[in-house]
């Protein structure tokens, strides 16, 4: 590898641009799972179950989910662990994350906080001038495509599903 080839991976073709979409996609399919199954008394390891589990019946593969779950009256961590701790998820903690799927080695990646539940205490101050999608919850999509049996067919499924819209985007630069 050398920095014309290296300079010659960073164009993308069309349907690479799908596949970073789908990838995107696939992480999202797990942050939604995450949304709705983070509850106190589950662990790190927990998490980690709950995110594959949402990708890998579309095909998808694991890259990277990391988290930290923190209560924000003692935050020890001020980014996601790359090893998973024992530590049970407590009501009022913000768990850090990042999420990576992939899609025939094409990722999206998502890097939300997320609640462990109830009320964060103390409550963590909004962003000045970010963006709503940020701080509010990402409500479950109705519209969702169901698992196929193959590779070939969850892509048919996903390749026309927006990622930007719903506060996630793929890769910087690949807008949808």
């Amino acid at each position: 590898m050398n920095r014309a080839y290296a300079r010659l991976r960073l164009i993308k073709s069309a349907e690479e641009l799908d596949w970073h979409r789908i990838g995107a996609r696939l992480s999202d399919l797990s942050i939604d799972a995450l949304v709705k199954g983070i509850k106190p008394g589950l662990t790190e390891r927990d998490l980690g179950q709950i995110t594959e589990s949402a990708y890998q019946k579309w095909g998808g593969v694991n890259v990277i989910h990391f988290f930290a779950a923190n209560p924000m009256a003692a935050p020890q961590y001020g980014v996601p662990r790359q090893y998973p701790s024992t530590r049970k998820v407590q009501a009022g903690d913000v768990i850090s994350t990042e999420i990576t799927a992939s899609f025939w080695d094409y990722g999206g990646q998502g890097r939300p906080p997320l609640s462990g539940g109830g009320e964060v205490d103390p409550p963590v101050p909004r962003p000045q001038g970010g963006s709503d999608a940020l701080a509010a919850p990402v409500p479950p999509d109705p519209g969702d495509p169901k698992p196929s049996a193959c590779v070939g067919g969850a892509a048919d499924g996903l390749r026309d599903r927006p990622v930007g819209g719903r506060g996630r985007a793929p890769y910087p630069g690949v807008r949808p």
